[in-house]
């Protein structure tokens, strides 16, 4: 009966431990340089933030923590880089930034809670996709085409010039972008997103929910409201 008991004990003590990870803390702060080749794309799902530059030869450091730094991954496919955290439990992420040289990048996708500032020098067709509380920064846009999708409550700022441009927002992002002077623009809002544009020859905007647009550049407005939304010119 008291072995059993002392056996009964133990295992409710492993049991208990198990349930209690140790976490290893990300420790001082150490830069790397990985080799990648030419990438247009980038995927972010480490989080962290991102800056990228534009420039003849390709190259990428990342700083974080150094027993942090050897689990985030760096693979390229397709022209495509994916940031990301290789699977494991028991550690602390903490800070981590990325350097990121590339000859043009058209393409970013965050998903969490990543940051990144772009030059979009040299792009054709910008792609952005935000799924979480991500934020983008982009500069120097000369494009033809914008397309732009927030799900969740992260939020865009863009400078330049594009033809045309595509926004939609799903929950309650927000986009300021009347620093990227547009000429046709289409805008689709689900939900409490924020949007400032401009357009100089048409604007069509959807609102499903409480959304608002305030928009410069005298386009000619076509809108359809549904919910409490608003559309402001300014």
């Amino acid at each position: 009966m008291k072995r059993f008991a002392a056996l009964l004990v133990t295992l409710v003590t492993l049991t208990a431990l198990s349930g209690c990870a140790i976490l290893t803390p990300p420790g001082k702060q150490v830069t790397e340089s990985r080799e990648i080749g030419d990438v247009t794309a980038v995927e972010l799902s480490s989080g962290g933030s991102l800056v990228v530059s534009v420039g003849s030869t390709p190259s990428l450091e990342i700083t974080a923590g150094e027993n942090m730094i050897g689990r985030l991954s760096s693979d390229v496919s397709g022209g495509t880089l994916d940031l990301g955290i290789m699977p494991g439990i028991g550690f602390v992420t903490g800070n981590v930034s990325y350097a990121l040289t590339v000859t043009s990048l058209d393409t970013l996708e965050i998903k969490g809670s990543g940051d990144a500032e772009i030059d979009f020098a040299g792009a054709e067709e910008v792609d952005l996709d935000i799924d979480g509380s991500g934020s983008i920064s982009g500069t120097n846009l000369d494009a033809r085409e914008v397309d732009i999708e927030i799900a969740g409550s992260g939020d865009v700022e863009l400078e330049g010039e594009a033809s045309s441009f595509s926004l939609t927002i799903s929950g309650s992002g927000e986009y300021l972008g009347d620093d990227l002077t547009t000429e046709v623009a289409d805008v689709t809002i689900s939900g409490s997103g924020e949007v400032e544009l401009s357009a100089s020859d048409s604007l069509d905007v959807t609102i499903n929910g409480s959304g608002e647009v305030r928009y410069t550049g005298g386009a000619t407005l076509e809108q359809n409201i549904n919910g409490s939304g608003e559309i402001t010119e300014y």
